[in-house]
């Protein structure tokens, strides 16, 4: 399965905040917008960019999720529970599917009314990268890069190596 390296989404996440064109062509393009900012997208693997709004939020199923290393606790170790879970029980994952909302909150994710939750699973050739909201807007692309390196928002497609 092909990965990108922290790091490198860091870097995009940040630069797609501070540059709304650039979101626009990550979202048009995203296979040869990863492959100009330091990732080269395997040819079998399709990608697809989510954006998060004020009223959208995406969560991905990851591949391998199981062994997958989170940053930034409780929200996404329960989230980790979740998959997991969903691995185990493809009623559970039906479940999540059809009633995000309901099988998040019963699962310890606080779930905002004011939101509508969608859920994407990966496969071995299709990843799905979410573009978050930014917890802190009008920073620099530099500042954004040292908040964005913590975000699990590549999916089950990031690794932990400075390099790539």
């Amino acid at each position: 399965m092909a990965q990108i390296n922290r790091n490198t989404w860091a870097r995009i996440l940040a630069k797609a905040w501070a540059d709304e064109d650039f979101k626009k062509e990550l979202s048009s393009r995203p296979i040869q917008v990863l492959k100009e900012n330091g990732y080269d997208v395997p040819k079998d693997i399709k990608c697809t960019i989510l954006v998060d709004t004020q009223q959208e939020k995406n969560l991905i199923i990851q591949r391998g999720a199981t062994h997958f290393q989170y940053e930034g606790g409780a929200l996404n170790n329960a989230w980790l529970n979740l998959i997991k879970k969903i691995y185990a029980d493809e009623n559970l994952k039906k479940q999540l599917m059809e009633n995000p909302s309901k099988i998040l909150s019963e699962n310890g994710i606080p779930v905002s009314e004011n939101l509508n939750y969608h859920i994407y699973e990966e496969t071995e050739n299709h990843m799905y990268l979410v573009i978050p909201i930014p917890e802190n807007e009008g920073l620099s692309e530099e500042d954004l890069g040292k908040i964005s390196g913590g975000l699990s928002a590549c999916g089950g497609f990031c690794t932990d190596s400075s390099s790539g």
